[in-house]
């Protein structure tokens, strides 16, 4: 009875990360935000490692040819740690810096060191221990410093912030809470002798952190993609949009101008035409898609300044000062 529970478990939480990993690659390939496929393959490293840890449960011949090569030589487990960690620090670059900053990795580089040359020291529970906890204290450097960002902009009333801070403080008690696991499964319940190594590869804390990040994850994807599911022409625009989002924006509000091409090849083309940046294509498609500056901010992972500033700079590109004017030059284009 107990081994079925835990089958069904097991295989509940990799229908869980399935459906994660899958709704963020949709998402990607929607809008071509690197973000979303990051976060993709992210869930897609936690579904092999559930595999793998669901077969050392339920094939006693995996589970020993498994635990002697963990010991030796931990590869599978060292790979995972390492796409998980390279993920992790790119999604935390989006949110904080809107860019990717190399030195971030560097921890990176380190933990991979201490993999290579862990695996050296002699079986003991110590030797797992250390081997665990070096990617937790990644990961709880990781949670801390993203929760030291949401206080420092606290002032700022974004749904990005308040879903990151949460994200923050998950990352740092489930962190802690993992490393209290671990210590207490090596060291009082797997066994390692010279004859026999048996380890328990399951942390129900880390099943549980996983099963938050989904939450979040799916509830944030489903908010992104459903109303482009949903919708194939935005009825109306906001004529305070851009003036309470960009100062120089004075001309008084004009009627409606609904786009209904966003066709690719005639994107590129207007966007080739005018030469913007890969960022600033994005920003524009969202423009006449008519979001706010705060609603690309959460949806691009951004910050709002920036936004503004990519507005700016496509509206002097185009010579036009508000949205309306861009889009009926999109239009006319077009058409012509």
């Amino acid at each position: 009875m107990t081994q079925a529970i835990l089958f069904i478990y097991s295989f509940l939480l990799i229908v869980l990360f399935t459906v994660v990993a899958t709704l963020a690659l949709v998402y990607f390939l929607r809008k071509y935000n690197p973000f979303f496929l990051v976060l993709s393959i992210l869930f897609i490293t936690f579904i092999l490692d559930m595999l793998v840890v669901t077969m050392t449960e339920f094939v006693p011949a995996f589970s020993q040819f498994y635990d002697k090569t963990f010991m030796a030589i931990p590869s599978f487990k060292t790979i995972i740690f390492i796409v998980s960690a390279c993920c992790i620090t790119y999604l935390y670059n989006s949110i904080v810096y809107d860019k990717v900053i190399k030195k971030l990795f560097i921890p990176i580089i380190f933990m991979s060191l201490l993999f290579l040359f862990i695996p050296m020291y002699k079986n003991s529970g110590v030797k797992v221990f250390i081997y665990y906890t070096v990617y937790q204290i990644f990961t709880l450097w990781i949670g801390t410093s993203l929760y030291k960002f949401c206080i420092n902009h606290e002032n700022k009333d974004s749904n990005r912030l308040k879903l990151s801070k949460k994200l923050a403080i998950a990352t740092i008690i489930f962190s802690i809470l993992i490393v209290i696991e671990d210590f207490v499964i090596i060291f009082f319940f797997d066994t390692y002798t010279t004859e026999v190594v048996h380890i328990q590869n399951r942390c129900y804390s880390e099943d549980t952190y996983r099963i938050v990040l989904s939450y979040h994850a799916i509830y944030y994807l489903l908010n992104k993609i459903q109303p482009h599911l949903l919708k194939v022409e935005y009825d109306f625009d906001d004529p305070t949009l851009i003036i309470s989002d960009i100062n120089y924006d004075t001309v008084p509000n004009e009627p409606t101008i609904i786009t209904s091409d966003l066709s690719p090849s005639k994107f590129d083309e207007f966007s080739t035409y005018y030469e913007f940046t890969s960022r600033e294509k994005e920003i524009l498609k969202l423009i006449i898609a008519y979001k706010s500056a705060q609603e690309i901010s959460d949806e691009l992972y951004i910050a709002p300044g920036t936004v503004k500033t990519h507005m700016h700079k496509i509206y002097q590109k185009v010579n036009v000062t508000k949205r309306s004017q861009l889009i009926s030059l999109y239009n006319n284009f077009n058409q012509n």
